[in-house]
This record gives C-alpha cells, structure tokens and sequence, in this order.
C-alpha cells in the first residue's frame, strides 16, 4: 500500500474518528487497486480533476470529504467499503444536483474561497480558475462549507447550511423576489448582462450578497438570506421612492428619497438626503428592513458619502458647520459629522414610522477581502484599514449615543457582529441643533404612518 496516497488517508482517517471509542469494527480491504481508484473518482466528482495533482496540499480537505462517507450512518457498511463510499458519493451527487440553486451556491463559493480569487465579479464564466479545494463537511441536510486555515493564512469563515431543503427554498424565493424587484440588484433585467447565462447571473448575484454578510450571518445563512428577501420585498420606504420635503436645513430645502443600489453596495435600496439650492448630497444610509414576527427591524450596513459631490467647496462648510454645532467631547474625538447627520435623521424618520430596532453591522469578511483585493493590499495595511473603518463607523454611532438620550445600546459588536439599538418613545437632544434633525425625520416618518393607518381603514 505504500504508493496508494488516498487509501493510506482514508485508512487513518477511520482510525482516528472519535466515533465508538472501542470495539471499533475491523475493514476489511481486499482490492486496494480498486479503493484507491474509487477514492480518487470520489474526490474527482466533487473537487474537480486538478485535485488529481495537489493531493498533499489539500490534504485537510481530503480528510473532511473522507470522514462524511463514515459520519452518514446509512453508509457504515464495514464489510463493503467501496460499496459505501460509492452510494455516498451517488446520493451526495444526486443531492446536490437536485438543489440547484444550493449547487450554484457552493460554486460561487468555491469560487470566493480561491487562492486566486481577485475581487472581481462576473469572473464566473471563466472555465479554468486557478485550483483551489473547499472542504466540505456534512452529515445528513446539513453542510459546513470553506477553507480550513494554514499557517499565518487570513481564512474567511465557513458557512453553515443547517438544512439543504429549507436552503434551497429560501434560495429560490430570494432570487424569485429579486428577478421581480425593481432594484437594481436585479441583474436578470439588466441589459448589461443579456449575454450571460441564467446560472452565472444567480452566481453574480448570490457573490455580490454574500460581501454583506457577518460571521454571524454566515453561521446561519438560512437566516441570512430571509433578511436580504425581506430587504428586496419590503415597501416601508415606498413613500419616498420620489424626493420628499423635510424641512429646512442650512438655509437650505432638504429632501430624502430612498434609491435603488447597484449590486455590488450593500443593500437594494438606500436613503439620500439632498439640499436642494446648494446643490450637496449628505451621507448616504444603506438600510434594508426585515419583517421579524410582528415587529420591523432596521438593519443599517453602512453609511456612505456620496459618490458625486457637485459642490465639494460648499460640501466642506457644512461640514465644519456641523461641527461647530455638536459639543466637544475630548473622548470621541473621531467621527464623521456629516455621517452623524444623516444618521440622526434616519433614527427619525425609523421612529416615526413605527420602527424602534436598529441594527449596524460591524465586520463583513467577504466585503473586507474583496476590500483588500481590489486595492492590493499587503497583510499589515490591510489589518490597519480595517481597523480604522469598523473604529470610525462604530465610533460615530458611540458619539451620536453620548449627545442624545432616549437611544440605548441592547449589545455590542462582541457579542453578535452587530451594534443592536433600540430608540425609545422619548429622545431628547443635548443641543438644539440635533433636536432639530431628529424631529424633522420623526415628523415625516409619523405623517406616513398616519396616512398608512387612514389607508387601511378606507380599504
């Protein structure tokens, strides 16, 4: 057996299974020509041909897809071994291709999961990616999927599938509501992408979602992908889709309008706040809405400064205006002042419609390392950037905390990747000039909730 690389792995991994813990059933090998041959087109149907050649750089990877034909009870058919590892493969094939949109899936992350993945999306189409295995583990429905880390490696998480069947479904009804939406994040109506397939579209699209996602979302990717159908579906902000008047602000008419996303940001759809006369757009909120038993929950991925600034003389005096406005406060010396407007504004405009939970997203792994692909990064600058981005974005909201009462903080980033807030029915401002940007989002938000509540009545 001493050149038979797979069987000798295979025979260590049983060994070594924290299963039975004594008594361990004897296998019996009667053909290791023929178990050798079986275990190469068992790893050659799920990882690809170029595994063939990359057996000892993979070999951790081997051991994951080598201990389900042993953790599927079903297939402990000691006696016949290549019998069971033939029916595990056949079922795990026929499981896979009768989930088609989790396959998709799995190869949008093998895909994500590749050394020689450089950021870019719609890469898909490209039939020879450099190699790159993902270990799969799976017992029954349900899968972990990623990359098991090397020495002083940057590993992404794994992403847990708790149920296949309920993944697919929550899959399909995601890009079904998707395909229906007006956002943009509806590549299959995109005359961009006419000559791509209708798989390589999913795929785009699911790469493009997954850069949104948290540690904790990734745990438990069912969950995640409800929440983006929800973000896609919900029509809380229909009453802005045009530019509605809030107020005045800076001499000036604001208005906010909730707009369609392209697919690469964050969510379908984000809030803009304009002043009319100068001609400025202030930070950008990228919001969507989850339906969560019988309450509405705001999740807020980022805040953003505009893409275009026509007036970045005028731009950069509202800033310093803001900031002569807000107290000083030696501890949180670094923020963005404008991101603190808009936010305060949106906290608002949340409460008066109804919406009392927030929550703002801390780390994005995906999102992160696209980050550092596309700016070609090494290790140590890109740890930094990081560092300052999640710093800032966290530090602005602590700042909004520490001038305003009546919004407290229910857990930490710690605890579950996310800041979870809660606005409760009586924030009052430090200053009047923070009063004055709440109330206008509050007002707005209560005389649509009031108009909602006379439509239901009439109907």
């Amino acid at each position: 057996m001493q050149n038979k690389i797979l069987s000798r792995i295979f025979l260590d991994v049983y060994q070594n299974l924290p299963m039975f813990y004594s008594n361990k059933p004897k296998i019996n090998i009667e053909d290791y020509d023929l178990l050798e041959a079986t275990l190469e087109n068992y790893l050659l149907e799920i990882l690809g041909y170029k595994i063939k050649y990359n057996y000892e750089d993979n070999y951790r990877e081997i051991i994951k897809l080598f201990e389900n034909v042993f953790y599927n009870s079903r297939y402990k058919n000691y006696n016949n071994i290549i019998e069971s590892i033939n029916t595990y493969k056949k079922e795990l094939k026929d499981k896979l291709e009768n989930h088609k949109y989790t396959s998709l899936f799995i190869d949008t992350l093998r895909k994500m999961y590749s050394k020689s993945y450089d950021g870019r999306i719609l890469t898909n189409t490209e039939k020879d990616l450099s190699f790159s295995t993902i270990a799969i583990s799976n017992k029954g429905n349900s899968f972990m999927i990623g990359r098991i880390p090397r020495k002083e490696e940057q590993i992404l998480p794994s992403i847990q599938i708790n149920d296949i069947q309920e993944f697919e479904a929550i899959l399909k009804k995601y890009i079904e509501s998707v395909v229906l939406s007006d956002s943009f994040y509806n590549i299959f109506n995109n005359v961009y992408f006419t000559n791509i397939s209708f798989e390589d579209k999913v795929k785009t699209l699911i790469e493009c979602t997954l850069f949104n996602a948290t540690g904790t979302d990734l745990s438990n990717i069912e969950n995640f992908f409800r929440k983006y159908t929800d973000f896609i579906n919900d029509k809380t902000f229909d009453f802005i889709r045009r530019p509605k008047h809030m107020g005045n602000l800076f001499n000036d008419d604001l208005y906010v309008m909730c707009k369609r996303s392209e697919l690469e940001y964050e969510t379908p759809y984000y809030l803009a706040f304009m002043l009319n006369n100068k001609r400025v757009e202030l930070p950008n909120i990228r919001m969507g809405i989850e339906n969560k038993e019988e309450k509405k929950v705001a999740h807020i991925i980022a805040t953003q400064s505009a893409q275009t600034v026509l007036n970045q003389e005028t731009f950069q005096e509202i800033q310093k205006e803001i900031k002569n406005n807000l107290p000083t406060d030696a501890y949180f010396r670094f923020y963005n002042p404008s991101h603190l407007v808009s936010i305060l504004m949106t906290f608002g405009l949340l409460k008066g419609i109804g919406i009392e939970e927030v929550e703002v997203k801390d780390f994005l792994p995906f999102r992160y390392n696209k980050t550092v692909l596309d700016r070609q990064m090494d290790p140590e600058e890109s740890d930094n950037f990081q560092r300052r981005l999640t710093n800032k974005n966290l530090i602005t909201y602590m700042r909004l905390i520490s001038v305003v009462d009546g919004i407290d903080i229910i857990t930490y980033p710690e605890m579950d990747m996310s800041l979870k807030l809660k606005i409760e029915d009586n924030v009052v401002c430090k200053n009047e000039f923070l009063q004055k940007i709440y109330d206008m989002g509050y007002k707005l938000g209560i005389e649509n909730k009031n108009n909602l509540e006379q439509n239901k009545t009439i109907k």
